[in-house]
């Protein structure tokens, strides 16, 4: 499974929470996912040529369409900031104290 690394899944969840969801409801829109469904599938399918990726890469291009596709999916969940980890700690130096 492709998940983003801690740092990125806190910025990302951030920018959900503190930007998009307050921006989203004062425009009305209920569901953000439903809302961008469509761009994110054209994203996937428009940016890379699947049959020029490599396997794994046409992989992940085809999983994450697939999840963008699914009706139940969320944005978060498709950002992968609600998956918790336990490296979702905060980010260590080389020295061992936090950023």
């Amino acid at each position: 499974m492709h998940a983003p690394s801690p740092g990125r899944r806190r910025v990302l969840r951030s920018y959900l929470t503190e930007i998009i969801q307050p921006i989203a409801a004062q425009l009305g829109i209920n569901n953000v996912m439903d809302w961008l469904r469509p761009y994110l599938v054209m994203r996937i399918l428009g940016v890379y040529s699947l049959v020029s990726l490599e396997p794994s890469d046409a992989n992940l291009s085809l999983g994450l369409l697939a999840e963008a596709l699914d009706p139940t999916a969320t944005l978060p969940g498709f950002l992968g900031v609600d998956r918790t980890q336990s490296g979702d700690a905060p980010d260590q130096h080389a020295h061992g104290g936090p950023r």
